[in-house]
């Protein structure tokens, strides 16, 4: 009987003195890029569909900026998926970016659904940036606002 207190008391303690995990708030600079990234694809979907190809190269700056913002925030947390993540973001920034100078409608339709996982017309393309980052690290709170896991 006296062992099994003993076992029952060393599991307790190793149970309640393991470090417990929270979330966090991400940090002011990293909201402002996120919101950034947001505005800039809500931009880019509409310049896409109206063939805007000035407006488009504008957008990949910004995604660009915004994206560098959350590479840095991953690099210093040592996240390396997202860290990859933010860095195909970036890539596909400079791709839209190129495409756009081009003029080329099927390379910046490609540049976009790397980004946000659609084409232009709603066609699902690939996965996208955004969306695995946001289900890997990301909790939405009940007062709708979001911390990273």
């Amino acid at each position: 009987m006296r062992g099994h207190l003993t076992v029952l008391t060393l599991c307790a303690a190793l149970v309640l003195g393991l470090p417990i995990h929270a979330n966090e708030k991400p940090s002011p600079e990293f909201q402002a890029a996120m919101k950034e990234l947001g505005s800039a694809n809500n931009a880019l979907r509409n310049n896409v569909k109206t063939l805007d190809y000035t407006a488009i190269e504008k957008d990949a700056t910004r995604i660009r900026a915004a994206f560098t913002t959350v590479l840095k925030f991953w690099q210093e947390k040592k996240v390396d998926d997202a860290i990859q993540l933010s860095q195909a973001g970036i890539d596909a920034a400079n791709e839209l970016e190129l495409a756009a100078k081009a003029q080329d409608h099927p390379r910046v339709v490609k540049g976009q659904a790397v980004l946000s996982g659609s084409s232009s017309s709603g066609e699902i393309g690939a996965i996208g940036v955004c969306a695995p980052c946001h289900t890997a690290h990301r909790v939405r709170l009940t007062d709708g606002t979001y911390e990273i896991k």
